[in-house]
């Protein structure tokens, strides 16, 4: 019916015009903050398997990210196992830190900090997936009074 009171053509552009509108929209829902993170690359650091990521400071903000794509963001980090992030960015639902290719898996802990008076944020992501492994991390007291000294 549509067809029949309206130019084929107009209906062909409009359809298109809603395609590109949803593309849009779309592509915008799934965009995303992404912190791709390589604290062990040969030959530097190559029994540091795990990262401490501490929403702390002021460091690695939103700014710092580079585009890419359309929407989406990154930022790689390397040779760090200890990181510190802007304190915004803890909250935001679209930051995903990606592990290393080759950790094939990890175990994570969240939980906050106190320093200076404010409770602060953190993750400790490690390859490690069993008792045992873990036991050949360092203790993660030991990397907060590390973060508390700094």
């Amino acid at each position: 019916m549509l067809v029949q009171r309206v130019a084929y053509r107009y209906v062909a552009l409009g359809e298109m015009i809603f395609g590109v509108l949803l593309f849009f929209l779309v592509t915008f829902e799934n965009r995303t903050t992404e912190l791709q993170v390589h604290p062990n690359e040969w030959p530097v650091h190559p029994d540091q398997d795990y990262m401490l990521i501490v929403f702390d400071s002021k460091e690695n903000t939103l700014d710092d990210f580079k585009r890419s794509g359309l929407w989406s963001q990154e930022r790689h980090i390397e040779y760090q196992t200890i990181i510190h992030l802007d304190s915004a960015l803890a909250t935001n639902p679209r930051l995903r830190i990606k592990e290393p290719d080759h950790w094939m898996g990890y175990s994570e802990e969240e939980g906050r900090i106190q320093l200076d008076g404010h409770s602060v944020k953190y993750l400790f992501r490690s390859r490690a997936r069993t008792p045992g492994e873990q036991a050949l991390l360092p203790p993660l007291d030991s990397l907060l009074n590390q973060v508390r000294r700094e």
